[in-house]
């Protein structure tokens, strides 16, 4: 994971708890006679909490809710909790809101996105807190029924023993439907472990790209400029200063050759290694990256061409650097300087020959992360 600024983003988000703050001085107004519903605010930071971000995202929300008919008060009162699983990294915040039904753990709907620490934060959230309670409003609404029935059920036992009578009766279903809310105390964990991988740090990267070949040293009196691919997976795990991967990468190569008598036995090879990245300023626009991988390539033999005393399968090496720019979600353009190194193994008088062969291969990949 990349370096968090959380100095940045908690100056950031006290002045957007400023704000926040002064919007709380405007009221709002709920729909005479709706129920209250009883709610909770509850936070999962996937690295380190950041309390001024949580102060922020609470007053938001509270005011937000308030608006709909939601009342935040005490957890071990709350019938809904709305969850709030976050991880900041650099300037932006990445989160997963989820409404949660606190009598049986049982998430009833989720949304996430991320954005930067800006003064369109608030706006973000809410956008995103209205939209999941519009979504999913049925669901919402029959708590809400169920809350009601259930105060009504008090109100009405409250009565008869506050004024017994003696041919009074309770009325069939009565008693099953007073149930007192369970208390849980306010230390006790969140019954659901809510936290999509939208809010951590995503642990593979699946790439594909293009690229010419130019051969360098020796190898560019054989061949021409060429062109290839390149396909990788890589599995990821965060550093307190960037992020370090390791993955299979897979680099088809057609070499063209200069002339027809020269490197007729070297046309079609594909290089397979296990590649090794790290990479830096993770988690903002721009990322650079280096990679180093070994591994062996596959001589696709041509069959005009006599190649008893060639080997098929031979080491190779692969390296580079490159920069990463962020065009969606997790969803990225690399431009990658690289080079292979290719062992050319054959026989001569009876002995086993290598020469290397390097080729020059900036490429341009397209990936996503997940």
């Amino acid at each position: 994971m990349g370096t968090i600024d959380r100095g940045g983003a908690r100056h950031q988000c006290m002045l957007l708890g400023l704000v926040a703050m002064l919007i709380a001085g405007v009221a709002v107004h709920a729909v005479a006679g709706d129920t209250r519903l009883p709610a909770a605010i509850r936070f999962e930071a996937a690295a380190d909490p950041v309390e001024s971000f949580e102060e922020f995202v609470r007053q938001l929300f509270v005011l937000q809710l308030d608006a709909i008919g939601v009342t935040v008060g005490q957890p071990e009162q709350a019938r809904i909790a709305i969850v709030v699983a976050y991880v900041v990294v650099g300037d932006t915040v990445e989160f997963t809101l989820s409404i949660v039904d606190d009598d049986d753990g049982r998430i009833i709907g989720s949304t996430e996105a991320s954005a930067p620490i800006d003064l369109q934060l608030d706006r973000t959230l809410t956008e995103r807190l209205v939209a999941l309670f519009q979504t999913e409003r049925v669901a919402v609404d029959s708590i809400r029924a169920d809350e009601t029935a259930r105060a009504d059920a008090q109100r009405r036992e409250a009565e008869r023993v506050a004024d017994p009578e003696p041919e009074d009766q309770p009325e069939p279903g009565a008693e099953s439907a007073v149930r007192a809310p369970a208390a849980r105390a306010p230390s006790d964990p969140p019954r659901t472990a809510v936290r999509s991988e939208a809010a951590g740090f995503p642990r593979f990267e699946a790439a594909t790209g293009a690229a010419p070949i130019v051969p360098a040293g020796r190898a560019s009196e054989f061949f021409g400029v060429g062109y290839g691919a390149v396909a990788r997976l890589t599995y990821r795990v965060p550093l307190a200063a960037g992020a370090v991967g390791v993955g299979l990468s897979i680099a088809p190569i057609r070499f063209v050759r200069t002339e027809p008598e020269l490197g007729s036995f070297f046309r079609y090879v594909v290089p397979v290694t296990v590649e090794a990245r790290y990479s830096y300023a993770e988690g903002r626009r721009i990322e650079g990256f280096v990679r180093l991988g070994i591994g062996a390539s596959y001589r696709i033999s041509d069959s005009s061409v006599a190649v008893e005393r060639l080997s098929v399968v031979l080491p190779s090496a692969v390296g580079g650097a490159g920069l990463s720019v962020r065009v969606a979600h997790r969803t990225q353009i690399a431009i990658d300087i690289g080079s292979t190194a290719i062992i050319n193994l054959f026989r001569r008088d009876e002995q086993i020959a290598a020469e290397t062969i390097i080729a020059i291969v900036p490429s341009l990949q397209l990936s996503r992360r997940f």
